[in-house]
């Protein structure tokens, strides 16, 4: 082995999360197997309160108009990160399933 900063390979997954839409995770090919997740945190928050009748209009990726904005805040404040770093877990063992060699606690 030798430091040095050469140009290295990464692997990239996108695929549609059916809670948080488009998403990629980005993967290198070396250690120490740093991941980079992208995803999108206005899918989830437009979604749900969809799903509890609050109307919005969008421009682009924006909110531009929210019809109860107190509610939406509220949905938005409750939204589970728990849930989020489960997601992450499952998706570092799918996409670099190596990382288990190296950290046998790791919760997949």
């Amino acid at each position: 082995m030798r430091p040095g900063d050469g140009k290295r390979l990464h692997y990239y997954f996108y695929f549609i999360d059916e809670e948080l839409g488009l998403c990629y995770v980005r993967v290198p090919t070396w250690c120490p197997f740093r991941l980079q997740v992208y995803l999108n945190g206005h899918h989830p928050l437009g979604c749900r309160p969809k799903r509890k009748s609050i109307a919005d209009t969008r421009l682009d990726n924006d909110f531009v108009a929210i019809a109860d904005f107190e509610r939406t805040q509220k949905i938005a404040d409750d939204w589970p990160v728990e849930k989020l770093h489960g997601k992450l877990d499952e998706w570092a063992g799918r996409y670099c399933p190596v990382i288990g060699q190296f950290d046998p606690e790791f919760p997949f």
